[in-house]
C-alpha cells in the first residue's frame, strides 16, 4: 500500500488476519504508535440461525464444550478477562486483547472493536459473558437524608469512580460487538448471571466472599487453588456457560 498521489506512505505491509478479496475502500489509521490496515469484506459464509448454532453445540459432549468455550470477565481494572490461559497460542491471544487495554475515554468505541475482533477471531467457538446489567450499576446513590436538612455521605464520589471506570471500560460495547461479529462467523454468545462469580473456585466450586483476597488474588479456602481472581471468574463464567447447555 502506498498512499494517495499527494499523501504518500511508502510501502506498508500488513498481516491478513484472514483471506480476503480486493476492497472497494481501504481504511488506514495510526494508535498508540502502532499502523492498522481495515478494509470492509464479507465472507462467503452459509447463514445458519441461532437456534440451529444452540442445537449443535448441545449435541457436544461438556468436554467438547470445553475445548471450544471462551469464558469473560469483565471487570474495573481489567476490562476483559478472558479464560484461556496456558498455550502459547492462548497467551498470545490474552497478550493481544491486553494490549487492546491502552486507550483513552474517547476511543472506548474503538477499543470495544478491536477486543471484539481479537476475541471473535479466536479459535473458540462459544463466548460467555456474564449477564450484567451495566445500566443499573452506574445509577447514581440515593441520597440519605439525616433530618436535619443535611444529607448523610451516601459513597456518591467513590460511586462516581467506579461508573467511570465501568463506562470506560466499554463493557457493553464489547458484548455488544462480539455478539453482531460473532453472527456473522457462525458462532455463538450466550449470557450467564453472574451471581457469585468472583467467589466461586473454577476447580472445586466452593463459594465464599475469603476466597477473594483483593483486586487481583483469588485463593480458594476449601482447596487452596490460587489463580488470578479475574481469570477465575473467567473459567466459572464459562463452566456455567458450558452447564446451560
Amino acid at each position: 500500500m502506498r498512499g494517495t498521489r499527494t499523501k504518500s506512505l511508502g510501502e506498508l505491509k500488513f498481516k491478513a488476519h484472514s483471506a480476503y478479496g480486493m476492497p472497494a475502500t481501504i481504511t488506514i489509521t495510526r494508535s498508540a504508535g502502532k499502523w492498522y490496515v481495515s478494509f470492509p469484506y464479507d465472507k462467503a459464509l452459509a447463514a445458519v440461525s441461532e437456534e440451529e448454532l444452540i442445537a449443535y453445540y448441545d449435541a457436544m459432549t461438556k468436554t467438547q464444550l470445553d475445548t471450544i468455550a471462551l469464558g469473560m470477565d469483565r471487570g474495573v481494572v481489567i476490562p476483559v478477562a478472558t479464560s484461556e490461559k496456558g498455550s502459547h497460542r492462548q497467551k498470545r491471544t490474552a497478550q493481544k486483547i491486553a494490549g487492546c487495554h491502552a486507550y483513552a475515554a474517547n476511543v472506548r468505541h474503538d477499543f470495544a472493536h478491536k477486543a471484539s475482533r481479537k476475541i471473535v477471531d479466536s479459535e473458540a467457538e462459544v463466548f460467555v459473558f456474564e449477564d450484567l446489567k451495566v445500566r443499573n450499576m452506574t445509577k447514581a446513590p440515593k441520597p440519605r437524608n439525616a433530618g436535619n436538612g443535611r444529607y448523610l455521605p451516601n459513597g456518591a464520589a467513590a460511586k462516581a469512580g467506579l461508573n467511570r471506570s465501568m463506562l470506560e471500560s466499554a463493557w457493553a460495547k464489547v458484548r455488544q460487538f462480539t455478539a453482531y461479529k460473532a453472527r456473522k462467523a457462525n458462532k455463538l454468545v450466550i449470557a450467564v448471571p453472574p451471581d457469585g462469580a468472583s467467589q466461586e473456585c473454577s476447580k472445586c466450586s466452593h463459594t465464599h466472599p475469603d476466597n477473594r483476597k483483593s483486586q487481583l488474588l483469588f485463593v480458594c479456602q476449601n482447596c487452596g487453588f490460587t489463580e488470578n481472581a479475574d481469570h477465575n471468574a473467567s473459567l466459572v463464567i464459562k463452566k456455567t456457560g458450558i452447564g446451560c447447555f
